[in-house]
């Protein structure tokens, strides 16, 4: 029997290969990864580098 993959284990059909180190959003590149933070995370990605 094949077990079913999460959403976030499926392959990205978009090409997105950087994750989010905070929500784990599977993001194309540096400048996609700097909209989503400045836009989904403002203020928390120092609390990920100081937990990383």
């Amino acid at each position: 029997m094949m077990t079913k993959k999460s959403r976030t284990e499926k392959r990205s059909r978009s090409g997105a290969q950087t994750e989010c180190p905070i929500c784990k959003k599977m993001l194309r590149g540096a400048k996609g990864m700097k909209m989503h933070m400045d836009e989904r995370h403002a203020g928390e990605g120092q609390k990920a580098k100081a937990g990383a």
